[in-house]
C-alpha cells in the first residue's frame, strides 16, 4: 500500500471530508503519475486554507480523455455535489489552472475513486 499526499482548495474540502465528493479529478501531471495509484493505497488530502487533513482509500482509478466524458461516466454528483449542470461542471474543471487544458489534452483526465478512511 502506498500514501499519496494531495492537496485541495478550501471550498472543496469539506466535500471529500463529509463523503459527498468521492470522486477527484487530475489532469495528466510530469509531476506525479496517477496511472501508479492502486485499489487500497491510501491519500492524504490537504486543506490548503486551514490544513486540515483527511485521509481516504482508493476505490480504483481510470483514465478518460476529456473532462466531458469522465463527468458523464462517473457521475457530476460524485465528482462536483454543488454543480449544478454538466457545463457547469466542465467549467469547473478548466477553470483550475492555466494549463489544465493542455495537460488534459496530452494526458487526460484521471477519475481517482475514493472513501473516507474511518
Amino acid at each position: 500500500m502506498r500514501i499519496w499526499k494531495l492537496n485541495l482548495y478550501s471550498h472543496i474540502f469539506p466535500y471529500i471530508a463529509s463523503g459527498r465528493k468521492t470522486v477527484e479529478g487530475r489532469a495528466w501531471s510530469k509531476k506525479r503519475d496517477y496511472r501508479k495509484m492502486k485499489r487500497s493505497d491510501k491519500i492524504i488530502f490537504t486543506d490548503l486554507g486551514s490544513k486540515n487533513k483527511i485521509t481516504t482509500i482508493i476505490d480504483g482509478v481510470k483514465n478518460y480523455k476529456s473532462v466531458k466524458e469522465y463527468l458523464q461516466k462517473e457521475g457530476l454528483k460524485k465528482c462536483l455535489p454543488w454543480a449544478k449542470s454538466l457545463a457547469e461542471g466542465i467549467g469547473v474543471y478548466y477553470g483550475i489552472a492555466e494549463d489544465w487544458e493542455e495537460r488534459i489534452r496530452h494526458g487526460g483526465i484521471f477519475a481517482i475513486r475514493m472513501h473516507l478512511d474511518k
